[in-house]
């Protein structure tokens, strides 16, 4: 159902989700895009090269503002200190109240 990177190996770095007007929402993974779709609460919309899309079915209750552009920009897999792409462990160290 859905394509693998070639690059590293994992299931589409690059994700979107979108909102049923197609107005994109957010740069997301593959599990939670998979998580929707799964569900029927979206449809793949993407096809070919292009990186994995999902439309939702329904409404989102919170849409980008036009200068937030935090959620849609495109954010290297890299540890923030040394710049090393290996053996890497997320953290929400911000809030995400204040990105």
């Amino acid at each position: 159902m859905f394509r693998y990177c070639e690059a590293c190996g994992c299931q589409q770095c690059r994700c979107f989700g979108r909102a049923p007007d197609g107005e994109c929402l957010s740069n997301c993974n593959f599990k939670k895009l998979q998580w929707y779709v799964d569900r029927g609460l979206g449809t793949i919309v993407s096809s070919g090269d292009e990186p994995l899309a999902v439309q939702l079915n329904f409404e989102p209750s919170h849409r980008p503002v036009l200068d937030e552009q935090y959620y849609i920009q495109n954010r290297d897999n890299i540890c923030v200190v040394c710049g090393s792409k290996e053996s890497l462990v997320r953290k929400n160290v911000v809030p995400h109240e204040y990105r």
